[in-house]
């Protein structure tokens, strides 16, 4: 993993800027690229922050798994993802405002954003603390980010409020307004959602919750050849796993002609599910071991963890 060590300035990067100081430092291109992007479109970021995001892709370059990251959300910098045609998901960054989230539809959806940490500290969406009725932000693209599939593994820093009963979201990848993948809350169990076609109805995965206001990681492999899921909460299973995936198939399948998009946030009945960090979606059901070395660099990348 590139270690860059930065003497601390109080200058930000410029958002004009059509190449970054990360350029020639060994770090993926990818994620590189989609920064720039950023910092083009008006992104005003800390160097340490970005140093972090970045530290964070290069394990996971290392671990031999970056490449099958699809999406990659993280307060600081807004979805930095694309589709199987390498188009950006979206090219506007956050702003850093109280309310200030920047959306490529544009508007203020009343999103929170807060900083934890004390050392670099990292943005947060502060769901639990956001304005109107149903906070969420949604990004389109096309049905190609998830059709063909061969698994998938999601993973989510996330600070739950309180258990909730109505179901509430953190986040998920929806397709024609139907939910596909994602992690959310219902009923006082933590949730995974996973589906295979339309045909099948989504797989609701539930487990015991983690303990209110701390700062966990949770993660969700999905096999669809198989149907097997399993779900872990700081690279441990959890606990009071219940629900099962029986739509079995070689991949992922929804037509193409169609859309999906990735929903950030959603509330029921004022019911908020807490604070949210990065978000992560592979497009592989991870290994152990590669679930654990994403573990890491995402622990890592969050001053805020216990």
């Amino acid at each position: 993993m590139t270690t860059v060590t930065f003497t601390k300035q109080p200058t930000i990067l410029p958002a004009s800027k059509t190449e970054s100081i990360f350029d020639d430092m060994g770090y993926p291109a990818a994620p590189v690229a989609r920064l720039r992007g950023a910092f083009a479109a008006g992104y005003v970021g800390d160097l340490d922050i970005t140093r972090r995001v970045l530290d964070m892709h290069a394990a996971l370059a290392t671990a031999g798994i970056q490449g099958a990251l699809r999406i990659a959300f993280a307060p600081d910098f807004a979805l930095l993802g694309q589709d199987a045609s390498a188009a950006p998901i979206v090219t506007r960054a956050f702003g850093l405002g109280s309310y200030g989230l920047d959306w490529l539809a544009g508007g203020d959806p009343g999103l929170k954003i807060t900083a934890v940490g004390t050392t670099a500290p990292r943005s947060v969406l502060d769901i639990k603390g956001s304005i109107g009725t149903n906070p969420k932000i949604t990004a389109a693209a096309g049905a190609d980010l998830i059709n063909g599939l061969t698994g998938v593994t999601m993973m989510a820093a996330i600070n739950l409020a309180a258990v909730q009963a109505a179901q509430t979201s953190f986040f998920s990848v929806r397709y024609n307004g139907s939910g596909f993948f994602g992690i959310g809350m219902i009923s006082g169990k933590l949730q995974a959602i996973v589906r295979r076609t339309t045909a099948v109805a989504a797989a609701q995965i539930l487990v015991d919750p983690p303990a209110i206001n701390m700062w966990v990681i949770v993660t969700v492999r999905f096999d669809p050849a198989t149907g097997a899921v399993a779900v872990l909460v700081n690279d441990v299973p959890a606990t009071g796993l219940s629900g099962t995936f029986t739509d079995t198939g070689a991949s992922v399948s929804v037509a193409t002609t169609s859309t999906c998009d990735v929903q950030i946030g959603s509330v029921v009945s004022g019911q908020r599910p807490g604070l949210l960090s990065d978000v992560w979606i592979f497009d592989k059901a991870l290994t152990t071991g590669e679930a654990t070395a994403a573990y890491t660099a995402m622990r890592a990348a969050n001053p805020q963890m216990p």
